[in-house]
């Protein structure tokens, strides 16, 4: 059986309902096929190399990761060069981003196909086809030989309505954003990678859920207009805006960025302790820290040890004994104590804190 049986099948999570894998197969036959041939040809795929039943769920089951994807955007170009509505699809998380990929490269990298099936996925109200036309919007422009105001200014004119209700996530890299303005936009855990930006970016009415900002310009410059943002999100964001002399570092963005540290030593979740590799304690929010490295410095002297682990050549670090309760109690109760305050009272004095 041929793949064109169940391309235009929708696929949800890996999986293929039964009564709709029969009709495709009836259909590619052009129905002339009886009810026993049918069957028959269903036996057969039990074993196909492309899928198989699992009689538990009563489904079709997708066998390879990357046949899934091309069958999902198979489904999505027919649907839009049929103009059909989009029967409740949904598309996992960790899925979208090869998903976006694959449809942009089916479409040539052309930017008038991509933003045709961009327009076509806004129409439905969707959370999970909004961020997919955003990602497709990404990787077309990335794939453009474009420099950064050129990319910028092409994904703007990709939308109909230019950068409004919009949901942004991952990466976004080597942009110019200068003089754009992000209307009603959510952005979930983007991480900007040397981006540009300017005292006229303006997120306005926007949306920012962590994140975080590395090696770009002018982040600190960005007009925050109306916009509702997280913990996570404000640490990085006051962080540039002090680094552009916006704001003063204060004792309570101190103690900010200590907490930070602090739990890159403890698994989302979880209350045990890991240890960490020295590269990896200036990644993330804390990397736009203005005194990063005088922080990190005090944590080693009286919070953090370095251990030896096998196969691993950085210096590892993990919290010491005598500090091990101080780092519970903050965790629990958001408060330095003991070794913790002492190193909070050491940073103030040297940095001449207020």
């Amino acid at each position: 059986m041929k793949l064109y049986a169940i391309e235009n099948i929708n696929v949800h999570e890996g999986f293929i309902d039964n009564d709709i894998f029969k009709l495709s197969i009836a259909c590619s036959s052009n129905n002339k096929l009886s009810d026993d041939e049918l069957n028959e040809v269903l036996n057969k795929m039990r074993t196909h190399s492309l899928v198989s039943w699992d009689s538990s769920n009563q489904k079709w089951v997708i066998k390879q990761p990357q046949v899934e994807i091309s069958l999902v955007s198979l489904f999505i170009i027919d649907a839009m060069a049929a103009k059909n509505r989009m029967p409740n699809l949904i598309i996992p998380e960790n899925k979208i981003n090869d998903i976006s990929s694959m449809l942009v490269g089916m479409l040539d990298n052309e930017i008038s196909k991509c933003r045709n099936i961009i327009e076509y996925l806004l129409n439905f109200n969707s959370n999970d086809l909004n961020k997919l036309a955003v990602l497709i919007s990404i990787r077309c422009v990335e794939k453009n030989k474009l420099n950064r105001s050129e990319k910028a200014n092409t994904l703007a004119e990709l939308f109909k309505n230019g950068l409004s209700d919009l949901l942004f996530g991952g990466n976004i890299s080597d942009f110019d954003m200068s003089g754009k303005r992000f209307l009603k936009c959510t952005f979930n855990n983007v991480r900007w990678n040397n981006c540009k930006f300017d005292s006229n970016t303006i997120f306005e009415k926007c949306v920012i859920k962590g994140g975080n900002a590395n090696y770009c310009d002018g982040f600190g410059k960005i007009q925050f207009v109306d916009s509702e943002i997280n913990r996570d999100a404000n640490v990085y964001i006051v962080n540039s805006q002090i680094k552009e002399g916006k704001k003063s570092y204060s004792k309570d963005n101190l103690k900010d960025d200590v907490g930070i540290l602090i739990r890159k030593f403890v698994p989302r979740g979880m209350s045990v302790f890991k240890s960490v590799e020295n590269n990896n304690l200036t990644r993330g929010n804390i990397s736009s820290s203005k005194y990063r490295d005088e922080i990190l410095d005090e944590l080693k002297r009286c919070v953090i040890e370095s251990h030896q682990v096998s196969g691993v050549r950085d210096d590892v670090y993990r919290i010491s004994n005598k500090a091990k309760d101080n780092v519970k109690f903050y965790l629990n109760n958001n408060v330095f104590v003991g070794v913790l305050q002492e190193c909070i009272d050491n940073l103030v004095r040297k940095l001449d804190l207020k």
